[in-house]
Order: structure tokens, then C-alpha cells, then sequence
């Protein structure tokens, strides 16, 4: 849909307000504005959709990874388990898999107890405090602000009635406690028909249980919820009264749709109804109008929405309309807290508006508002009055003239004080310029000339040497016969900004008050994260002027916008200046959360008066400019480059200046003010030389691929080490200081991830305990794995090798097993190094874990007691007794997990009648599931066990043989039957190359007369393999753009090596060698870990190949270019090039290569 559809669609929904046809329905996203507590629907299903298919869902990931050299990202465990999901939800959709959940177990309140355990209800405590609770237990409190889309909602009185189908108390509780008229609630028929006039807050699917124990809804007492299919296909018949209200509405009214997506089962299911009684394709107008953040108007919709009345708002193509000018809305970012309840708030007040004239459109078709649309409180109306001179008007083309001149009179060795006296002048009413091509010019003629310079001279020397962006020591070889500069005090500012940004942490003195020794001072505590003392100085700082600009910017992030946004205010109705005022107002609109904006720059920008944006991207293009224009094909030769070759640190250098300069934050709120990709290439250029003030700006993002992308540079750069401690522990010890503002702490976990593993633990681990993982613990039954919080302690723990610390993780996570099984289990099992423990517990954690097993299986702590026993660090005592829980435990009591299955008959594998019972739950599953769908004739992914685990576990009967050998049988021949239809699909390929290779490795691994009994099947499913393994195939895969389709690619050999051995994939191998050495980005770890293992695994195959030539080669490549290389590795090919290097040197070769993989201090911090 394109943006002047959403905007013809915004204008009619405010003429059908306005003229009181418009009911509220409101949806599940809606709640998450208050807190993300609220579960959409996909979320609310997540535990349940794991409680019916945990089997299948783990067969499906281990299977997909089974064949990846036994690593694999853990984001890329999610991803795979999400494609499972959405294949699930699309087969049942989300009605039909929850009444899937009663049917297994076996009753109706299974379902509704499940909905009270993830659903908060909020509540004013005895002390006015307002928390949120499950069943009684207090999660967290909340303010009145966070309310603030809820109470924007019930302030729009034009809405004929609100829906909703959400269970929580959220819209009474603002109705009854911030609204100045209460809203009734309706959540029964009896309510509808018993006197039911005024607006009302009416509740279509029920209303969470608090204090009324109850159990129905609306009358029927099976139920206390509608969320099932069944409660959807029976609500006409169930809720006549309901029904009869919403069918009223839908023909006499309309119905804007808040918090709903596209799929969200409740929006589809309530517009099927109302097209049922509207009939389709009638042309009646729209009747529905679909709030969102995205199209979801597809071309495979465009019927669907028509036929069904519908007209999509995506508030992301109407910004325009809301308040939001141009540049704003082009560094929108969607991923700061609580962007979309901000540009939803901006949405209501929209509606809400009654001034003539809202929905004018410009010239060029957007919606704008004007300063006469702006309300009278509004401060945007005396902007447009400024009066500007001529001079103000032509200000930036008069100081580039008066440099120009200043160059000539320079080089012509003339007398420059009349010129510096105007400059000086002038730079009062010109504070930045844009183009500076005329001081990098007086900068050339005084480093070509010999002897000191006069004073004039040195000023402007110092002076363009500041607009460039520039330090003094980039120059100070050239100046040596230049003393003079050192008695210029705007030089002496520069040596210490240079020293500030450079990460000195000393307060500069000085006698007097002074506006920038303080500015300096707080910026030097920032860029070490020691927001405490900042605070202090910034409160202590009684400015005026210009610098008023930089200290709202800092009480913004400490206080909000509000005072901020008063002192602004207030500074821009005294000012004169014309380019002052365009940056303060620019600033203002920045922290001020206003729509719609307080300030309206036209004027300004008619008058060719422009803010701090162009020069911004003034900068950025430079940059983007130095990049290599196109050559002609079969183009040979070298690249050369005149002037300057550091083109892209100087601009990068600038850029850093201004920001600091001008005091902005990059990311504030919901807005961006320079794009995080943007930002990214700075960053790139200069974090190695000034990593402090880089680190400061980069965690004002939001973006955790981008911020963790930012940490790994810093971690991966060997000169960094020391800094990189210090911004660690900074980082940490802000984490928990109160006086740290809230928008940069998910930045600081983000970012700080990476760095655990380049700094040694003993000198971390304890800030990290008090700080982040202490603070974890506390609120660990709000989290779930994707968390920030959880995944920074995550990414700690895994660095962890100190038994006294491991213990002191591993006991604390025990003593709150009960709160989050889930979070404990994989911090546990999945980041502990427990082979750091020397095989044994401490009596604390034996006694912890002695009382979760008592209480299996209630909570399932099957994977710890595996993890631990592989480990050696289980007592035998413990061990025994867990084997005596498994004996007590009711066959339907054993989790269904196949993860836990498994584990327990290799923990069990002694004992006959435990195994028995957890291979009978095995053996229910569809084993070798092949990936056939049950029509026959679609393909998905394999979900099968693999035959790692039938090694582990070989005492199978004949009688459990036959059944894992028919279901073999019977999937073969599923897939044969489909084969000849998959052969040109790439990613099928591949998926089933793995899959039959495993076939032909479990039935090799079996005995004679077991492999004889599937000799037919194991003939057929050799020639599908082979008519699906060929090197073409696989140089088809390895030269595809797509990481994906290189690393099936990758899979395929391994595959091949295990089914076959090496000596059939010389050529293969060879392949991959080569392209390691050519440094080959596409998942360049995957590549370097393949040859590591047929090192290490076919050791006496891999020497015939003779090829250790090649592998000297690579050793020196990735000596010199490892840090070059964007997609390297350390934490991931450290590893494997010191085995390579060990592997040559033991074939006795030995060079500097070598020697550097085996000693080099920065490559064993990795190892």
C-alpha cells in the first residue's frame, strides 16, 4: 500500500470520527504499552506450543544441526525453532492448536489457569504504589506515565463504544484511577441488556479473574475465556446479546483496530463474522480500519481487504500527518523503548483534534502542519515572526568569501589582522559551517611555510584546524617551528579536547567559571560512563548562551524531556540569532516527545538557514564519495588516490567533533538523529584510536545486532586491551548506578557482551555478579531467554573458567530454579564450562540440587543431572537418587522432551526399567520423520533423532528394532516416492543430503543380521544419496552470495567424509582450503572449523593428501589479514588455527606463522 493510500484512509477515518461512527477495538499490542509483561498472541502460546511439540521441535533443531561439526549459534537455534513454529501455526493456526492443548490434557481449566499464569492484572497497593501481579505474585511496578497511551485512548469521546478482546483490567483500572469521568465496564450479557446507554468499555472475550473466583463467562460455565476454536465457532449461538451489539455496530458504525496484526487470530476470526453479515464485495465503504506499524496490505491481500471492507493506517507511512517533519521520520528508529506507544500517542491526539484546517496537505501531496494548524500553546507561532537581515540570510556564503580571502592574503604573505578581525566577527553569527574546503587550504600554505607564524596567523590556523575537525597532533610534526600556537588559547582548548577524547579522565582546573572547561569536565566523565559525577557537575553548571544547548541535551537523558524542554523554551524566546535559534529549535523539537512538533523550520530553511542535519549528512556524503567509482569490465591496474589518503578518518573525525560540538545525542526516544548504519561507518574509522567517546555514542542505540556487531570490533582489537577493561568494568559499575539514564542501559548490555571474553574474569566478575547478574536473579521470573539481561549474563557466564566463581553461578541459579526453570537450565547446560568444577560440588550446590530432584518431575532437572554427570561433577549419591525419583515416576508423569528422553536412558542405561519406560515414549515418535507432509506432496525439514543417540543407547530389542525399522522403512519410501520432485530445489537438497546420510550411518553402525534385515533399505537409500551428492552440486552451493547456501554447501562434505571417508573428497577438501586462503568471507568460521576437524578426525587420510603447502599459506594469511577481515572470527577460529599450527609443527615445520597461532598472548586469550 502505498503512502498516499494509508494517507486518503487517515483523512476518511477522522471525518467518520468526528462525525461519531467509529467504535474501539482494541488488541493485545495494545496492553504491551504499559509493560512488556503483555504477551501478543505468539508469545502467550510460546510455553503451550512447547508443552505439545517439545518432541518434535527439538527433533526438528537437532536434526537441522546435527551435521554442523557440532557448533552452532544459539540465535540461529531460535531462528530455526521460530520456521518450526510458524509451520506449526500455519497447519493448526493459533485457534486450532490451542484446542489441541485441552485435548491432550484432558480438561477445559487446564487452559484458563494457563492464561492467568502469563496474564498480569494491575493493582494500587496500600501505599498509592501501582504493581503489576500473576496469581497473587507481584512482577513489577509501574507509574501513571506508562499509562499514558491507555488514558490518551479514553480521552478520545468520540468513539461510539470501546472493545476489547483482551482479558486484562488495563483500560478499567485507567478509567476508574487517571480519568476525570469513569467509563462503565460491560463484561455480560445481563450488563448490555440492563440499561446499557453511554459509552461503555465492553469486554468480548471475558475478564481476568481477580478476586472473583467464578469460573465462567458471560454465563456459560466451561469456560472463563474465549480463546479456543471451539469458543470462537459457538460465540453467536453462546453470547446472543453480544452478538446482537457488535452486529448493530458493524452495519450502522465503523471500527478502528488498535493492537491487532495482520494474522492476530482474534482480528481474523472477528472480520470473517462481520463479513458473514455484511456480505462480500458489496461496495459499502470501508468498515474497518487497521492501525499498524507496517504494510500488511501484500499484493496476496489487496481481495481479501476489499471484500472484507478493510482499509489499512500504517502510521509509519502517515508521520507526516502526526507532526513529524521529514528528517525526522528518515531516522525514525522502531527499535527504542517505547517508540510505537509514542507515534500510537501521537495517532489518538490526532483524532482527538478539532482546529480547522489538520488535514491540509502541502504542495506535495503529504500532510504538514503549518504554524497556523499549531495550537495557540504552542510555541512554533513566534518562530515564524523572527525577523532575519540580509546578513543572516547570506551568512554562510559571507564567511566562505572571508576565508577565501584570508587564503589569498595568507598566500600572498600579506597582513591578516583587518581579515581576522571580521572572521572573528563573524563566527559569533556563524558558530558552524558547512563546507570547509577554503580552511583546509590555509592549513596546506602554513604547513608548507618555514618560521613561526604572526598572531593573526596562528588564530586562523587554530581556528580552521577546529572547523575541519581536526586534533593539534595530527600537525605537530609540521610545527615545529611554530611556538607561537601554544600561546593561542583556542589552541590550548583544542590540545585538551584532544586529550578528552583520547579518554583522559582528570577534571580540568581552571580559576574562574568557564562554560567550556565545564562542558569538557562533564563530557570526560561520560565518555567513562561515570554518569554520577556528571550529574553532579552538570547540576552545579549555571550556563547561558549558546552552551544552554548542551546541558538540555544531558538533563533530557537524566530527567526526560519536560525541564529540558522548559529551558529550551525559554532560551530560544530570548535569542537574536538567527543560526542559534534554527540549532536550538531543531534541538527542541529533537527531546521534546511533542506532536505535533513545537517548532516549524520552514521559515528558517526559505531564508537558506540550515541545522545541524545538513552538515551532518554534508559529512557522510564526503565520506561516501571516497569510495571507488566503477571501472570498466576487464579493467586492469592500480588504484591511486592524490591528496590526502586518510580522506574517511578526517571526515569520521569531523563528524565525532560536531556531535560533540553541538552537545547532541545521536539517539534519543523514539528517534535517531543520524541512522545507526551511519553511525556504524564513523565508529568504524576511528574506535581504534578513540574508542572512549565511540564506545559513549554507540550506546545510545537501541540496535542489539549493530551494538553487539560494535562490541565484537572493540573485543577483537588486540591494541584495545586495556581500554577495553576499563570500559567493561565503567560499563558494569553504570549498569547499577541509579544515577545511569535509562536509555543508554540497553546499549551498555548489548554491547558489553562481547567484551567478557577479552578481559580476564578475576578482574569483571565481581562488578559483573553485583551489577547485572545479581539484578538478573532478581527479576528472573519476568525474563525469557531472548532478554537482554539474560543473554549479557549469558555471554558472561560462558567466559567464566574459575571454579570459585562457577560455583558461585551455579548455586545462585539452583536457589532459583523454581522461579525460571527454563533460563536456569540453559545458563546452566549451555554456557557453564563445568569441567572447570574439577569433578566435584560443594555442599551448597549438592544440597540445592538434591531438593529439585525430590521434587521431579514438577520440575524437570533431567539436562542439569546430564550435564553435570558427563562432567564428572555429579555425586554418585545424587546420581542414585535421581535414578530412584525416575523409578517412582508414573510412565504419563515422564517428560514427553525428547532432549530429557534421551538423556534419561543414557543416564539410565543400566537400568532395564527406566530405559524401558523412556524408550517407550521414544518409540511413540515418528523416529526417522523424513519431512514428507501428510498430504503426500509438500516438503518441509526433516525432524528425525539422530543417530548419535542410537550409539549412545544400543540395547534395543528386536521387538523396539522392528518398530524403528518399519518407521524407517515407512519414511524411505514416503521420500522416494516424492525425490524426483525435489531435485531442483537447492535447500532440499541439501537438508536431505544430511538426512541419508544418516540413514546409511545408523543402519552401518548396526550388527549383520539387523543390517541384513534393511539391506533394501539401505540400497535405495544409497542411490538417492548419490543422486543427490556431486561436486557440481557442491561448487553450485559454495559459490552462492547466500551464508546459507555455503554452509549446506559446507554440510554436504562433511556429510559425505562421515558416510564415505575421506579419500572421496580430495578434490573437495582442496576446495575449501583454497578458499579459506583466499579469505573468503561467506561463512568464513564454518570453512577454517571443516579443516580443523578432518585434521583432527582423519589424521592419516588428511596426510596423503599432501597438502601442507597450503595450510603454511593460510597460517600466514590470516597472521596479517585476520584483523582486515569483517566476518573473522577470533572466538571461533583462535581455536582452529592453533590446532593447524599444532598439527604442522608436529609434521616438523616451523616458521614466524606458526609460532604466532602457538604463542601470540592476544590468540591464547581465545583458546
Amino acid at each position: 500500500m502505498e503512502a498516499n493510500n494509508n494517507i486518503e484512509n487517515l483523512k476518511t477515518l477522522k471525518k467518520d470520527y468526528d462525525n461519531g461512527l467509529v467504535s474501539a477495538l482494541i488488541g493485545a499490542g495494545f496492553s504491551k504499552n504499559v509493560s512488556s509483561l503483555y504477551l501478543d498472541w505468539t508469545s502467550l502460546l510460546e510455553d503451550l506450543i512447547d508443552d505439545i511439540f517439545k518432541l518434535e521441535i527439538n527433533q526438528y533443531i537437532g536434526n537441522y544441526f546435527h551435521c554442523n561439526v557440532e557448533k552452532y549459534h544459539e540465535d540461529e537455534k531460535k531462528q530455526i525453532k521460530k520456521e518450526f513454529v510458524d509451520n506449526l501455526l500455519s497447519k493448526y493456526g493459533y485457534l486450532g492448536i490451542v484446542s489441541k492443548y485441552v485435548v491432550q490434557k484432558g480438561y477445559r481449566e487446564v487452559l484458563e489457569n494457563y492464561i492467568e499464569e502469563r496474564t498480569p492484572y494491575v493493582k494500587r497497593n496500600d501505599d498509592g504504589t501501582i504493581s503489576l501481579y500473576i496469581k497473587d505474585k507481584k512482577k513489577s511496578n509501574i507509574i501513571e506515565s506508562d499509562f499514558s497511551a491507555h488514558k490518551q485512548l479514553l480521552r478520545c469521546d468520540k468513539f461510539k463504544n470501546i472493545y476489547t478482546t483482551n482479558y486484562d483490567n488495563l483500560l478499567e483500572f485507567t478509567s476508574d484511577n487517571f480519568s476525570e469521568t469513569q467509563t462503565p465496564v460491560v463484561d455480560t450479557s445481563w450488563n448490555l441488556s440492563n440499561g446499557f446507554q453511554k459509552r461503555s468499555i465492553i469486554k468480548i472475550h471475558g475478564s481476568l479473574s481477580i478476586e472473583d473466583d467464578r469460573f465462567e463467562f458471560d454465563g456459560d460455565q466451561h469456560l472463563r475465556y474465549i480463546i479456543a476454536q471451539e469458543d470462537y465457532d459457538t460465540y453467536i449461538e453462546k453470547h446472543e446479546a453480544f452478538s446482537h451489539l457488535m452486529r448493530i455496530s458493524m452495519l450502522q458504525g465503523k471500527f478502528c483496530l488498535l493492537g491487532f496484526s495482520g494474522n492476530d487470530p482474534n482480528y481474523m476470526g472477528w472480520v470473517k463474522w462481520m463479513s458473514d453479515i455484511l456480505g462480500k464485495g458489496k461496495d459499502k465503504g470501508p468498515k474497518i480500519y487497521l492501525v499498524t506499524f507496517k504494510n500488511e496490505e501484500n499484493s496476496d491481500k489487496k481481495l481479501y481487504y476489499k471484500n472484507h471492507y478493510i482499509r489499512e493506517i500504517n502510521l509509519m507511512e502517515v508521520l507526516s500527518l502526526l507532526g513529524y517533519d521529514q528528517s525526522e521520520i528518515s531516522k525514525l528508529s522502531l527499535s527504542a523503548p517505547n517508540s510505537y506507544k509514542e507515534i500510537l500517542e501521537s495517532f489518538l491526539k490526532f483524532l482527538c483534534k478539532t482546529e480547522d484546517g489538520v488535514l491540509k496537505e502541502t504542495d506535495d501531496g503529504r500532510g504538514n502542519y503549518t504554524f497556523e494548524d499549531i495550537p495557540e500553546t504552542s510555541t512554533g507561532s513566534e518562530t515564524a515572526k523572527v525577523e532575519l537581515t540580509t546578513s543572516e540570510k547570506t551568512i554562510s556564503f559571507e564567511y566562505k568569501e572571508l576565508w577565501n580571502e584570508a587564503c589569498s592574503k595568507f598566500y600572498r604573505q600579506e597582513e591578516l589582522s583587518e581579515i581576522f578581525e571580521r572572521i572573528r566577527n563573524a563566527k559569533t553569527k556563524y558558530p558552524f559551517c558547512q563546507v570547509v574546503y577554503n580552511q583546509e587550504r590555509f592549513i596546506e600554505t602554513a604547513l608548507r611555510r618555514k618560521g613561526d607564524l604572526t598572531e593573526p596567523e596562528a588564530y586562523l590556523f587554530a581556528l580552521a584546524v577546529k572547523e575541519t575537525g581536526q586534533l593539534p597532533r595530527y600537525y605537530s610534526p609540521f610545527l615545529q617551528d611554530k611556538p607561537i600556537l601554544d600561546s593561542i588559547p583556542l589552541w590550548k582548548e583544542m590540545i585538551q579536547r584532544e586529550e578528552t577524547l583520547k579518554g583522559s579522565i582528570e577534571l580540568l582546573q581552571h580559576g574562574n567559571s568557564s562554560d567550556y572547561f565545564t562542558y569538557e569536565n562533564i563530557q570526560r566523565k561520560l565518555f567513562h560512563l561515570d554518569f554520577e559525577t556528571a550529574h553532579r557537575l552538570l547540576e552545579d553548571w549555571d550556563t547561558k548562551g549558546y552552551w544552554l544547548q548542551a546541558k538540555a541535551m544531558r538533563l533530557a537523558a537524566f530527567y526526560g524531556s519536560e525541564k529540558a524542554f522548559e529551558i529550551l523554551s525559554s532560551y530560544i524566546d530570548r535569542l537574536d540569532n538567527a543560526q542559534e535559534k534554527m540549532y536550538a529549535c531543531i534541538l527542541a523539537n529533537y527531546i521534546s516527545f511533542k506532536y505535533p512538533r513545537p517548532y516549524n523550520l520552514e521559515y528558517f530553511l526559505q531564508n537558506n538557514i540550515y541545522g545541524q542535519g545538513e552538515i551532518i549528512s554534508y559529512i557522510l556524503e564526503k565520506m561516501r564519495s571516497k569510495e571507488d567509482k566503477p571501472k570498466q569490465r576487464g579493467w586492469v591496474g592500480s588504484s591511486y588516490s592524490l591528496g590526502s589518503n586518510n580522506t574517511l578518518y578526517e571526515q569520521s573525525l569531523r563528524f565525532l567533533q560536531f556531535i560533540f560540538d553541538t552537545g547532541l545525542y545521536l539517539n534519543f526516544g523514539i528517534t535517531s538523529f543520524v541512522n545507526i548504519k551511519d553511525w556504524y561507518k564513523v565508529c568504524k574509522n576511528l574506535f581504534r584510536f578513540l574508542p572512549y567517546p565511540c564506545f559513549f555514542y554507540s550506546i545510545q542505540y537501541h540496535d542489539k545486532d549493530v551494538l553487539r556487531r560494535i562490541g565484537q570490533d572493540y573485543a577483537f582489537t588486540p591494541n584495545l586491551l586495556e581500554e577495553n577493561k576499563d570500559l567493561l568494568l565503567s560499563s558494569l559499575k553504570a549498569y547499577g548506578n541509579q544515577y545511569t539514564p535509562e536509555t543508554f542501559l540497553s546499549g551498555i548490555l548489548n554491547i558489553t557482551g562481547p567484551l567478557y571474553l577479552c578481559v580476564d574474569e578475576s578482574i569483571w566478575f565481581d562488578s559483573f555478579k553485583t551489577n547485572i547478574f545479581d539484578f538478573m536473579i532478581t527479576h528472573i521470573s519476568e525474563y525469557t531467554h531472548s532478554d537482554i539481561v539474560v543473554e549479557n549474563v549469558e555471554n558472561a557466564v560462558s567466559c567464566l573458567k574459575s571454579k570459585c566463581h562457577l560455583e558461585i553461578i551455579l548455586e545462585t541459579l539452583l536457589q532459583h530454579a523454581k522461579d525460571n526453570m527454563d533460563i536456569v537450565q540453559r545458563v546452566i547446560c549451555s554456557d557453564m564450562n563445568l569441567k572447570y568444577l574439577d569433578k566435584e560440588l560443594n555442599e551448597g550446590i549438592s544440597n540445592l540440587l538434591e531438593e529439585l530432584i525430590c521434587v521431579y518431575p514438577q520440575i524437570d532437572i533431567t539436562e542439569v543431572v546430564y550435564f553435570l554427570n558427563i562432567n564428572r561433577c555429579l555425586p554418585d549419591r545424587l546420581l542414585k537418587l535421581f535414578m530412584t525419583k525416575l523409578k517412582e515416576v508414573s510412565f504419563d508423569d515422564i517428560p514427553s522432551e525428547v532432549g530429557s528422553l534421551l538423556y534419561i536412558c543414557i543416564l539410565a542405561k543400566n537400568d532395564e526399567e527406566i530405559t524401558k519406560k523412556a524408550k517407550q515414549k521414544i518409540l511413540e515418535k515418528d523416529i526417522w520423520h523424513c519431512g514428507v507432509l501428510p498430504d503426500g506432496y509438500g516438503m518441509t525439514a526433516p525432524n528425525y533423532i539422530h543417530p548419535q543417540f542410537f550409539k549412545e543407547v544400543r540395547e534395543w530389542n528386536d521387538e523396539e528394532f522392528k518398530i524403528i525399522s518399519n518407521n524407517l522403512k515407512e519414511n524411505i519410501n514416503k521420500y522416494s516416492a516424492l525425490s524426483e520432485r525435489l531435485r531442483e530445489d537447492s535447500f532440499m537438497k541439501n537438508v536431505q543430503i544430511a538426512y541419508l546420510s544418516d540413514v546409511l550411518q545408523y543402519i552401518e553402525s548396526l550388527s549383520d543380521d539387523r543390517k541384513k534385515s534393511l539391506e533394501d533399505i539401505r540400497e535405495l537409500t544409497k542411490s538417492l544419496l548419490s543422486s543427490r551428492v556431486s561436486y557440481d552440486s557442491f561448487i553450485e552451493a559454495m559459490l552462492s552470495e547466500q551464508s546459507a547456501d555455503v554452509s549446506n554447501g559446507i554440510d554436504n562434505i562433511v556429510q559425505g567424509v562421515r558416510s564415505s571417508g575421506l579419500k572421496s573428497y580430495h578434490n573437495e577438501i582442496n576446495f575449501i582450503v583454497d578458499r579459506a586462503i583466499i579469505g573468503e568471507q561467506i561463512a568464513l568460521s564454518k570453512n577454517l572449523s571443516v579443516i580443523e576437524w578432518v585434521i583432527r578426525y582423519y589424521e592419516r587420510d588428511f596426510k596423503e593428501m599432501q597438502i601442507d603447502s597450503k595450510l603454511l599459506v593460510l597460517l600466514s594469511v590470516y597472521k596479517n589479514r585476520w584483523q582486515d577481515m569483517d566476518e573473522f572470527r577470533p572466538d571461533y577460529s583462535f581455536e582452529d588455527l592453533y590446532y593447524i599450527a599444532n598439527y604442522l609443527k608436529k609434521e616438523g615445520h616451523d616458521n614466524d606463522s606458526i609460532q604466532y597461532w602457538l604463542t601470540d598472548s592476544f590468540v591464547r586469550i581465545f583458546l
